[in-house]
């Protein structure tokens, strides 16, 4: 997947962590870290 699809699909570009291989070459790898928050909502009855 590159990186633009995940962009489009997250909503938002994360903060790039990690690089291995060559930009441009079939081997380069990136690591990308998000933010997230999480919204918990429960019904006690």
């Amino acid at each position: 997947m590159k990186y633009q699809e995940v962009v489009d699909l997250i909503g938002g570009e994360g903060e790039v962590v990690s690089e291995t291989g060559k930009k441009g070459s079939d081997d380069y790898t990136i690591g990308v870290m998000y933010k997230a928050f999480a919204l918990i909502i429960s019904r006690c009855d």
